[in-house]
């Protein structure tokens, strides 16, 4: 190409120096469906926001996982501590069944973790705290 020509575009449009390059039907195109995207994509956005059936069912999915992850973290829990009091003593059968069914009384009749964590603090000295990974549990001197 000789460097005095001017360039032109595909369909034999001159192209001058400084100019803005033309847009061609395609290119047009690709543009007018981008724009029809977001909107689509806004508008959908939207009705999830503001739809009364998306938010009943956003609320009814995050109520189920709260309640699937609590029954694991308790199931964990109770399977742990008769494992834990077996190691430790003579925990069989009748003490394990009388010890899970004494925790289940305070995890449904405590109102809050806070509650439970404070009284075996009160009660027997012992200190639970999960923001220390490495000492969790820890006797505190009365």
């Amino acid at each position: 190409m000789n460097p005095m020509e001017i360039p032109k575009t595909s369909t034999g449009f001159e192209i001058l120096p400084g100019a803005p390059l033309p847009l061609t039907g395609v290119r047009q195109q690709d543009k007018h469906n981008l724009r029809i995207k977001e909107k689509m994509e806004a508008m959908i956005l939207s009705a999830c926001k503001t739809s009364p059936m998306t938010q009943a069912a956003y609320n009814m999915g995050y109520n189920q996982g709260i309640q699937r992850g609590t029954e694991f973290s308790l199931k964990d829990g109770y399977a742990a501590a008769i494992l834990a009091m077996q190691d430790l003593g003579r925990y069989g059968k009748k003490r394990g069944n009388r010890l899970l069914k004494r925790i289940d009384w305070y995890v449904v009749n405590r109102l809050t973790t806070e509650e439970l964590v404070d009284e075996v603090l009160a009660r027997v000295g012992v200190k639970i705290d999960f923001e220390d990974p490495f000492e969790r549990v820890v006797d505190v001197d009365g």
